[in-house]
């Protein structure tokens, strides 16, 4: 169902006036209850920290909604003091938010007896925990929603704003579609030490390994548990379930979620590359920042490549549409027996176990250890794009400077894949390519699931007649990320 299908079945559009208009609710001029000069109407909301009541400002005649601080019974003086001053940040931290994506706050005040409140704009519409009593969503519903959370994490994010407690009934969908984030009530600010690391705020099933753990947090925190929004609007289900909290807890620190696709098989690749990122349980495998998770978001709703995670389509084309390359011995290097000439069932077990677990590598969903010997590629003696057996041919070995944990190197020339290797911290190669006279066009692509890295050069390389050289790649990552290619006679 759509998003504005969706929007209308449920009511959240307004009254209109003939012409198509959109009439505006106006304020009453009574209620049953006021604080300071708000006239409370009717509870809206009911939280941990605090409730939401629709109420009218009667100074400027409209609807606003009014937080107020809900204390829990038995607590002392203290403490008391301490969750009032916490509620008034929650104003001021998201006071000086200003973006779409985010519910804006207009005042913060005491009631008569001290307690303090906020008052903020009123969202018609419903929040995502009331659009899952209905099931999952439509996927690209899902994305743009997820997008929009993204973005207004990413702004928050720039103000040193956390917001530690993402989850569906604190995203609000207005009556125009769009995601707006609620509720700053436990926000870390960067400069403020009122809360504490190791205390854990927030909603257990949609909380960070980090929060579970009782350790320092960052916006990587927020993109966890919206990887978590993202996999339940997809597939209707959280994906960390237990039957007490500890389980629960067990689960989101320790154990891997079902795959999304596995529940909902028409998910395609690159929605379960995003989401599965945005759930890793090392932040530094996560997306870096909110908004590389709102571009991917963006590029899967619009049907573009992905920028930030790795596309594992891309690879199982390669891998399907490439063939496989023989595998050849270079003196001085040590080959693995495996794959021996002689043991052909061998050799074609060990290269499609090797195309499998490299595609689930680049969408972050296993964690593989590469051989402990540099891999040797070669090219078969025919191919079908006219390179003929017996061709002369040159050498190129290829070599990689980087500074990554984990990566994986492709390289093609034309539609032909000469090179398809993992590699870990510390390995730089070699890699032996074996490739006729010729000029030769050829694309090669460095990916890394732990860094979220895709990078992909182009370009044309003139081989003569039993020449060697040396493929020099450097991954450099400042001040952005990028390839520099550089060839030098071996």
């Amino acid at each position: 169902m759509g998003v504005f299908r969706f929007l209308e079945t449920v009511g959240f559009f307004g009254t209109r006036r003939p012409g198509g208009r959109k009439s505006r609710a106006r304020a009453p001029r009574s209620s049953k209850r006021a604080v300071g000069r708000y006239l409370l109407h009717e509870l809206i909301g009911k939280g941990a920290m605090g409730e939401v009541w629709r109420a009218a400002d009667p100074h400027i005649d409209r609807f606003v909604a009014v937080k107020l601080l809900n204390i829990p019974k038995g607590t002392g003086r203290g403490e008391r003091a301490e969750w009032e001053q916490r509620f008034v940040r929650e104003a001021r931290a998201a006071g000086a938010l200003t973006h779409p994506g985010i519910v804006t706050i207009h005042d913060v005040a005491v009631t008569e007896d001290g307690s303090p409140f906020i008052v903020m704009e009123l969202v018609e519409g419903s929040s995502l925990d009331k659009i899952l009593e209905h099931g999952p969503v439509e996927v690209r519903t899902a994305l743009v929603w997820g997008a929009q959370i993204a973005e207004g994490l990413a702004a928050a994010h720039r103000e040193g704003i956390v917001h530690r407690d993402i989850k569906p009934a604190n995203v609000l969908i207005d009556t125009e579609g769009r995601a707006r984030i609620a509720d700053f009530g436990i926000a870390r600010l960067s400069k403020s030490d009122l809360t504490q690391d190791g205390l854990f705020l927030g909603s257990p099933a949609f909380a960070s390994p980090e929060q579970i753990k009782g350790v320092a947090v960052d916006g990587r925190s927020d993109l966890f548990s919206l990887g978590t929004v993202l996999y339940t609007l997809l597939t209707g289900v959280r994906p960390f379930q237990g039957k007490d909290l500890s389980t629960l807890a067990y689960a989101i620190a320790h154990l891997e979620p079902p795959s999304p696709r596995r529940l909902v098989p028409e998910l395609s690749p690159q929605t379960e590359a995003v989401v599965m990122k945005a759930l890793q349980k090392d932040p530094d495998r996560r997306y870096r920042a909110a908004g590389e998770m709102a571009e991917d978001l963006r590029a899967l709703a619009a049907g573009r490549p992905l920028r930030h995670a790795v596309d594992p389509s891309r690879l199982e084309a390669t891998a399907l549409s490439s063939g496989p390359a023989a595998v050849m011995p270079r003196a001085g290097l040590r080959r693995n027996t495996a794959t021996q000439p002689g043991s052909t069932a061998g050799v074609v077990l060990v290269m499609a176990v090797a195309i499998g677990v490299g595609c689930a590598v680049a969408a972050g969903l296993l964690q593989t250890q590469p051989a402990t010997t540099p891999s040797i590629a070669s090219l078969a003696p025919t191919a079908p794009d006219g390179w003929a057996a017996g061709q002369a041919s040159a050498e190129v070995d290829v070599r990689i400077a980087h500074t990554l944990e984990d990566g994986i190197v492709t390289i093609w020339s034309g539609k032909r894949r000469l090179l398809h290797a993992n590699f870990s911290s510390g390995q730089t190669g070699p890699w032996l390519l074996r490739l006729p006279k010729g000029e030769h066009p050829m694309r090669l692509m460095v990916s890394s699931a732990q860094r979220g890295l895709e990078l992909e050069e182009e370009f044309t390389r003139s081989l003569a007649d039993a020449q060697r050289v040396r493929l020099n790649v450097r991954v450099k990552e400042l001040p952005r990320p990028r390839l520099d290619i550089m060839w030098t006679d071996d």
